[in-house]
């Protein structure tokens, strides 16, 4: 016996089609206009004026080039938020001035000082760790056992406005370390110490190390041990410039590179 479909049913499973068809046509809509918008979201983001200064190979210039390992990490974090930067490289004093003056946004790879978190709001995550230690001529009869009481008499070469961690800084505010001379760069420090017109230069190790291959200078200068301490650096941001969900996204991002791996490999690529 043939069954015999009401009208109703007729209608209600025609009713259902059109439904599921207008469902995915919906989807395919939705997807089409966020493939078509997410170049145009992307590209209408202003670039953040980000600084930073020469201090490989952490941060340098290379034929025109900004590279190093704390460019690399902050680019590929910028990357991934979909964030266009300009990248200028100034001397370490000069950058500071133009975050300070409110003419750029960013500034990296910077300790924290006090003074500076005054107009720098910084990200919780380190950047990268830098172990600041001592140099002196391969002839020189300097000695160092964590005290610095028994250098007082000993002359320093430091980068302007750079701090190279508590202890050292603490032995330069409390006058134990008095005599320094500032320089812009760290390869200027290394000639001088060559030159015997420095007794010791502070910085920090890959930096220094960096500059004494570039300058053909290993056999003139020896690293102090132990060395003064780890400093952690950060990026960081203008606080009248820079609204804090753009920190807490880097923030976010910077740990994720380095938990996948990204971070070792960009630090391994400059070891290497």
């Amino acid at each position: 016996m043939k069954k015999i479909r009401l009208a109703t049913d007729y209608c209600d499973e025609k009713k259902n089609i059109i439904e599921r068809i207008c469902i995915k046509m919906f989807v395919i809509l939705g997807v089409s206009i966020s493939l078509f918008m997410l170049p145009t979201m992307q590209s209408t983001a202003a670039p953040l004026q980000v600084v930073t200064f020469e201090q490989a190979p952490a941060e340098y210039e290379e034929q025109g080039v900004i590279k190093g390992i704390a460019v690399d990490i902050v680019k590929e974090v910028f990357a991934r938020m979909h964030q266009p930067i300009l990248l200028n490289l100034y001397p370490f004093a000069n950058s500071i001035n133009r975050i300070k003056k409110r003419k750029v946004d960013a500034i990296f790879a910077v300790t924290k000082k006090p003074e500076r978190e005054l107009f720098l709001n910084y990200t919780s995550e380190v950047l990268l760790d830098q172990t600041a230690t001592l140099y002196v001529r391969k002839n020189s009869q300097i000695k160092f056992d964590g005290d610095f009481r028994k250098l007082s008499d000993y002359t320093f070469g430091v980068v302007n406005k750079a701090t190279y961690g508590y202890k050292f800084d603490n032995a330069v505010t409390t006058g134990i370390i008095s005599k320094i001379e500032g320089v812009s760069a760290y390869r200027l420090n290394v000639l001088k110490l060559v030159k015997n017109r420095l007794d010791i230069i502070v910085g920090p190790r890959l930096g220094i190390l960096y500059e004494i291959k570039k300058l053909g200078q290993q056999e003139a200068v020896k690293e102090l041990s132990p060395s003064i301490e780890s400093v952690p650096t950060y990026i960081a941001f203008s606080k009248t410039r820079v609204m804090p969900d753009i920190i807490e996204q880097f923030d976010l991002i910077l740990k994720e590179i380095k938990k996948d791996g990204t971070y070792e490999k960009i630090i391994q690529s400059y070891i290497k």
